[in-house]
């Protein structure tokens, strides 16, 4: 049997392409494209048994294909066998044709075998090929879309082997770089928690998986950063540690979160208290001032009231200021107070925090008292509300007078029961709060007020002057290293 006198076909069962080999001396290769797959028929029944295959006068056979290589090339015998990987796979078939009619020796059935056996390994060691190349190329999209930085170092020099691309955007250096320099990655953590960083390295060689913080300084712009670290061993088939691979993530914002959060926390503690601290007030001087149950409710509802309007207005951000006209006309709405009754003007002047709070409850103080008992609770009653600014000193200072006109039959022996509450706030709060000076009075045209203070920046009683988010450039964060 001469080789030159046999083909060599094989196939792979995800492809419905051949490839023909003619063994001869050049060992010439060609394709056969347009081959149809069902000329693979009864080479299908040899790979389902596993076993060698014959079939005998293919130029006998009515099929086209068998036909035509009968006709093309003369062959009369074919011979099929399954190709098999050594863990028992199977990876396709190999068919041999002939040009004469004979049964398989066992020389033939050796011959076979070995090539059967070649073509295995090759398909095989293609198809792990194959296999890798596409593990890798998932490894590669894998650690490219994390959000984190993925490594690979020698565990014994330590040296780095792999870094992914999130290595340049956590460390602020290339990754090529980052490869090439040992003591780039060891460089930039500040020096006070260096040990624990080389302490986790020394764990994951010993085998055990560690996850710690330490803050660098990123190379490219200077920027302190929280790093949080996976190390984790690598083995090789004896399981001995051969590599320590990691994963690192920036966790600078999400702690700058949680310290912001716990900041935040402690000024809403610290508000409450603020706040219970007025309310309790408001109760303590109510209660001396009220004749009944139903008179101390409408107080402490009207005194909480405006307590709540000032709140809403300066929680629209910290520490913002409020127009006293905001004021003034708030309180005189919430009253229903008919604007021809109040005659109010003055320039825009912008409250602190803590002045619009106290010049809203004078304000509602004086227009509750004129509502029950003063000029507004005349009908040819009228308030008159003037402010100014003048300087005092080297700083402004805001004037302001609240004066009735027209009160029904008040005498000056009235007021220690009208203006209870409000006295405090205008002689009390003024002067203790706001560093400046008030009075108020009846007389027979009712109530007159006057205050005066310095402008000043003053915090709410509900502003603590909580902090903004900590920065991280040009300075460093004040926690150390830790162990997770």
């Amino acid at each position: 049997m001469e080789l030159a006198s046999r083909c060599l076909r094989w196939r792979e069962k995800a492809d419905d392409q051949f490839t023909a080999i003619k063994l001869e001396p050049a060992l010439h290769k060609w394709r056969f494209n347009h081959l149809p797959s069902s000329i693979a028929g009864r080479c299908g029944i040899g790979l389902r048994r596993r076993q060698l295959l014959w079939v005998h006068g293919l130029d006998e056979e009515k099929r086209r294909p068998w036909i035509w290589l009968a006709e093309t090339y003369g062959y009369r015998e074919c011979w099929s066998l399954p190709l098999t990987t050594r863990s028992e796979r199977l990876v396709g078939c190999v068919t041999l044709y002939f040009p004469e009619r004979r049964v398989p020796e066992k020389a033939d059935q050796d011959l076979a075998a070995m090539i059967g056996q070649t073509a295995a390994m090759i398909i095989s060691r293609h198809h792990e090929n194959e296999n890798r190349l596409r593990s890798e190329e998932r490894f590669h999209q894998f650690a490219t879309a994390a959000s984190g930085a993925l490594w690979i170092r020698d565990a014994i020099t330590l040296k780095m082997e792999y870094a992914s691309s999130g290595i340049e955007r956590i460390y602020g250096v290339d990754k090529q770089t980052f490869l090439d320099r040992a003591e780039t990655w060891a460089s930039s953590i500040v020096p006070e928690d260096r040990a624990i960083a080389f302490e986790s390295l020394h764990e994951a060689q010993a085998g055990k998986a560690v996850v710690h913080e330490f803050r660098i300084r990123r190379v490219n712009d200077g920027a302190f950063r929280w790093i949080r670290n996976t190390d984790f061993p690598l083995c090789d088939p004896q399981g001995r540690v051969d590599r320590i691979g990691g994963i690192a993530e920036d966790v600078t914002d999400a702690k700058l979160a949680i310290e912001h959060q716990e900041n935040l926390l402690a000024e809403l503690q610290h508000r409450v208290r603020n706040v219970m601290a007025i309310i309790r007030s408001i109760v303590d001087r109510t209660i001396g001032g009220a004749a009944s149950v139903q008179e101390y409710a409408e107080l402490m509802k009207g005194r909480i009231d405006a307590f709540s309007r000032v709140q809403a207005l300066l929680t629209r951000a910290a520490n913002i200021s409020v127009d006293l006209r905001s004021i003034v006309h708030d309180e005189l709405n919430a009253l229903a107070i008919h604007e021809k009754k109040v005659d109010a003007m003055g320039p825009a002047v912008e409250l602190s925090p803590k002045a619009a709070e106290t010049m809203a409850l004078v304000i509602h103080e004086l227009a509750a008292n004129a509502r029950k008992y003063g000029a507004l609770a005349a009908r040819d009653g009228l308030v008159r509300v003037r402010w100014e600014v003048f300087d005092l000193g080297e700083q402004p200072w805001l004037a302001f007078d609240w004066n009735e006109d027209g009160a029904p039959g008040q005498t000056p022996s009235a007021e220690p029961h009208r203006v209870g509450f409000g006295r405090e706030l205008i002689e009390g709060r003024i002067p203790y709060e706001l560093s400046g000076r008030g009075n108020v009075r009846i007389d027979r045209g009712g109530a007159q007020c006057h205050l005066e203070f310095p402008l000043t920046n003053r915090p709410s009683v509900l502003g603590t002057n909580a902090p903004q988010r900590a920065s991280v450039f040009g300075g460093t964060i004040d926690r150390g290293a830790k162990r997770i």
